[in-house]
């Protein structure tokens, strides 16, 4: 196995006490910079709950000598990024930044640790955006259920309490509470400064020194300490909600990240229930049936720590059952060496895991603050690799005896909501709600955003210059088309294989049918089973992934001609087993019903059937529950006859590959891959649309609201002028801060999250504009108008020459971002090559925007900034009730009925507005020709005057 490289971080304490780590690395001219608070949910006393993540809220919303819009503008005109989140032992504040601009981060942190003012204007729009982000997770069932584990699990420990707060806490907290939190906890004693990325050290240092050295620390700051006692407890947290995906969970106390067993947890991890050679998996989903799938997670806090076995159990199953194959396969690893394949497979996933936070700047920034911040160890992660090689199966034996234990388990169920429970459940949302309004009513914000005051000073920055990669390919005999990228930052391979065929060429009654496929036979091969399958890809620490129209394989480079023989075996020698076919039918059926359970994901396939309808872009690729239940085996046998081919098909690989023979690889294991010739796709003509209204009832907290009307296709004249306008008024996909939108959110604190597209799913064929937010059932209205007067304005008022010029510099620096790590590279290549774009794309994007100009976009926006375009989608608890559908199933039907039902109330309204245009426009005529009458009518009256007067002169 390949040695891990050394994980150098460089550590520099301060005179205040602020302690600097630094880690340097050259993947792309960008730096983090993270400042790392040691306070978090578990330091707030009861009077203060939810304070250290309100203060995450407000700490960028102004300062002494920063106006609330500052750091949003400055982030826009350096092409940087901004983020905060908040822990139960943490808070961190982040700054993303070019190269040349990243000190820019140190200003503004260390102005946000000195002179934070927390004015109650702003304070009152951010509750209201807090409250929404309570709401938010309180729809997702999962992680609710997982909060009151956790209280269960700690009843005498902070970790209990939410790091939101309740709704009952926020509406308590005041401005010089929170002011008095933050000049407590706030300061270069109690905080981490760590920078990763494209930086030297010693410059890092120098800089750090310069902006934070003179920022004096309290004298005797101490830090309230907590206690967990112990106690041979166990306990069942049972959740009702309105949901048709029961899920179980079961966790165990573990040593927090402090006490440095997290090696032992990340082993057991692995062999207990992640991956499917997992003891878990195979008991439970393989041999017994009793699940669609299992995975384990840990809440791995400072003190504490919490090991979940998670479990989507099969229909039918019984909790009970599965719990008691928990507690037997539990019992014999704690009674029972493991097997020595297991114990290596573990060891070499988790080397494999380090090499992959190479790739990254931001996940190391993660890991070296967190792991800093509870082990005060800045070579944590070399210690970590280290233990793992150390670790023996006696030791993980011993630790699993001790923590494993039925009489210390706490389960948590999430079952689906009696009909008469929802009713009960819906009327507390309703009280709770009457009872934030109440409070909100007294906290209204009176003044407008303040325009920003630092932003002024900096100019907008362009980036230095970057060498886009550029992809070398060749074609095999049989049809396939190769593109490839040598890079030498890990020590990894990414490919992705993806076909000519996609979810878009199914038909109706067998949709979502190749993702079925590629799953059913890349679940074992004609020379291994499904466990021995599993076990060999998990030995060999090879991830493969199937779905949609591709297979995805990650693995080290010495591993790499294994794992192409393994697909070329997937490929070319399928194997269709009937309980394999069984089995993944189980898995997406349950995914399925997952995915119509979250209005926030649905919403997305509810506008393309309303915008496509028939056209072949309102599949949705899992297909439907009716669909993949009708699908046989031999259904999938005469798709992959028919449809898998090398034919145009698209191998990426990226990675290191300088010890490859590739060409000669490919050749050898996929050169014999033989299929049919696959036709071009032939699209219909998109349908007529007219803007409508649709409503769907679901018993949630929120209701989720969409805006959606056509758009362009990526190879439309206006498309790249269009995406410029995107990321003005959206955010597009780089989520600008600036944006019209964002700027709403900040302005009016009605929404936690608002964003979208005006070029969602542009490819071939148009895409849509699409907007989308989460607000209160009785914001609904108002929300609608916010949104609706924003687009206006852009429409009456346009966009500004600064706007356009940050825009361009966004879209043109972020592209950078694509090529970060091996598996964002490969699908940028394949997102050229699939589109017919040039692999070269990026290195001309400077010269194609630079032509781009604010008239036009003035222009574009008077039609895609139109919110009378626009049609409307409300899911969630609303009173007036439009189309019904069942769970699971795909909305095109009734979206169509509702569509064309909308269409004839349109056109019959069109009509007789048109009826009154014209009858206007007569009358209007009419009146026009009167009074120009009349006027030379007068004209003559006056002339005859004149010439009566002329005459008697």
């Amino acid at each position: 196995m390949t040695s891990s490289p050394h994980f150098k971080v460089h550590k520099k304490i301060l005179a205040n006490k602020l302690t600097v780590l630094v880690r340097q690395e050259y993947r792309i001219p960008r730096v983090e910079t993270h400042l790392w608070y040691n306070v978090g949910s578990k330091d707030e006393n009861v009077n203060e709950r939810g304070m250290a993540h309100l203060i995450e809220h407000m700490l960028f919303k102004g300062t002494k000598n920063l106006s609330e819009s500052d750091i949003n503008l400055i982030c826009q005109k350096l092409v940087g990024e901004a983020n905060a989140f908040t822990s139960q032992d943490y808070t961190c504040y982040t700054f993303r930044f070019p190269t040349n601009t990243w000190q820019t981060a140190l200003e503004l942190l260390a102005e946000c640790m000195q002179h934070a003012t927390f004015p109650t204007q702003m304070l009152s729009s951010e509750l209201k955006a807090v409250i929404e982000e309570l709401h938010l997770y309180n729809e997702n069932y999962q992680g609710s259920l997982v909060e009151r584990v956790t209280a269960a699990a700690f009843p005498n420990h902070p970790y209990r309490n939410p790091i939101i707060g309740t709704a009952t806490n926020l509406c308590t907290l005041t401005r010089d509470n929170l002011y008095a939190f933050y000049r407590t906890h706030y300061h270069p004693a109690n905080a981490v400064l760590v920078i990763t990325g494209n930086v030297d050290p010693a410059k890092a240092f120098d800089a750090v020194e310069h902006w934070f050295g003179k920022i004096p620390s309290p004298l005797n700051y101490v830090r309230a300490t907590h206690t967990h006692q112990e106690d041979l407890v166990a306990t069942t947290t049972i959740l009702s909600r309105p949901t048709q995906n029961p899920w179980l969970c079961f966790a165990y106390h573990v040593p927090g990240l402090s006490k440095r067993q997290n090696h032992l947890i990340d082993i057991a991890n692995f062999v207990i229930g992640f991956g499917k050679s997992s003891r878990l998996y195979q008991r439970l989903v393989n041999k017994e049936r009793l699940a669609i799938d299992i995975d384990c997670s840990t809440s791995d806090f400072f003190e504490h720590g919490l090991f979940f076995i998670n479990v989507w159990p099969a229909a039918k199953s019984s909790p009970h059952a599965i719990e008691k194959i928990i507690h037997e396969e539990l019992a014999t690893l704690a009674r029972k060496p493991i097997h020595d394949w297991e114990f290596a497979a573990a060891k070499k996933r988790t080397h494999i895991d380090f090499t992959s936070l190479l790739e990254h700047s931001e996940r190391q920034a993660l890991v070296i603050g967190n792991s800093y911040l509870a082990t005060g160890d800045e070579n944590f992660v070399d210690s970590y690799l280290a233990a793992i090689d150390r670790a023996t199966k006696t030791e993980l034996q011993i630790f699993l005896d001790t923590y494993f234990k039925t009489s210390q388990q706490h389960k948590g169920y999430l079952l689906p909501a009696a009909p008469e429970d929802t009713k009960r459940l819906v009327s507390f949302y309703q009280a709770t709600a009457q009872m934030e309004q109440k409070f909100l009513q007294s906290h209204q914000r009176t003044v407008p955003v303040e325009e920003p005051r630092w932003a002024k000073k900096i100019s907008k920055t362009p980036t230095g210059r970057f060498e886009f990669p550029l992809p070398k390919t060749f074609t095999l005999p049989n049809g396939l088309e190769v593109l490839y990228h040598h890079t030498t930052n890990v020590p990894q391979v990414t490919c992705l294989l993806s076909l000519k065929t996609n979810y878009l060429y199914e038909p109706e009654h067998h949709a979502g049918i190749l993702g079925f496929l590629l799953r059913v036979i890349s679940d074992r091969t004609k020379k291994l089973n499904a466990d021995a399958f599993a076990k060999l890809l998990e030995q060999e620490g090879i991830s493969l992934t199937a779905g949609g129209d591709n297979l995805a394989f990650r693995c080290l480079s010495e591993d790499f001609e294994t794992a192409l023989s393994m697909v070329a075996q997937i490929f070319q020698h399928p194997v269709f087993d009937a309980s394999s076919v069984e089995k993944v039918r189980r898995q997406i059926v349950s995914e399925i019903e997952e995915f119509w359970d979250s209005p926030i994901d649905f919403i997305d396939q509810v506008a393309r059937e309303l915008i496509y309808q028939e056209h072949p872009y309102h599949k949705n690729p899992m297909g439907t529950k009716k669909s993949i239940a009708s699908i046989t085996l031999n259904d999938l046998k005469a798709w992959y006859k028919n449809s898998v081919s090398p034919d145009q098909a698209v191998l990426v690989i990226v990675g290191d590959l300088h010890k490859l023979s590739l060409q000669s690889l490919i050749n050898t294991h996929l050169g014999a891959w033989q299929g049919p010739e696959i036709a071009d796709l032939s699209y219909p003509e998109l349908p007529p649309y007219q803007p409508i209204t649709m409503t769907i009832p679901i018993d949630r907290e929120q209701i989720v609201v969409g805006c959606v009307a056509p758009s362009v296709s990526r190879k439309d004249p206006i498309f790249n002028a269009l995406s410029l306008l995107d990321i003005i008024v959206t955010g597009g996909p780089q989520a600008s801060p600036s944006s019209r939108l964002f700027n709403l959110r900040e302005r009016s604190g009605l929404f936690y999250t608002i964003g979208g597209s005006l070029i969602y799913g542009s490819r071939e064929q148009q895409g849509m504009t699409f907007i989308k937010t989460i607000v209160a059932p009785e914001k609904l209205e108002l929300a609608q108008h916010e949104i609706a007067t924003a687009l206006k304005t852009v429409q009456k008022e346009g966009i500004s020459v600064e706007e356009l010029s940050m825009a361009k510099n966004l879209l043109i620096a972020t592209s950078v971002e694509l090529f970060e790590t091996n598996a964002s590279m490969a699908q940028t290549f394949l997102f050229l090559k699939k589109l017919h774009l040039p692999l070269n794309l990026f290195d001309k994007q400077g010269e194609i925007l630079s032509i781009i100009g604010v008239d036009q976009l003035n222009e574009i926006a008077q039609q895609f900034c139109d919110p009378q375009l626009m049609s409307k989608i409300h899911i969630g608890r609303i009173e007036k009730y439009g189309v019904a559908y069942k769970k699971g199933e795909s909305l095109t039907k009734e979206a169509r009925i509702m569509a064309k039902k909308s269409k004839k109330t349109a056109k019959k309204s069109k009509k007789t507005a048109k009826k009154k245009t014209v009858k206007k426009a007569k009358k209007a005529k009419k009146a026009k020709a009167k009074k120009v009458a009349k006027k030379k009518t007068t004209r003559r009256m006056k002339m005859r005057v004149i010439g009566k007067m002329l005459k008697k002169w």
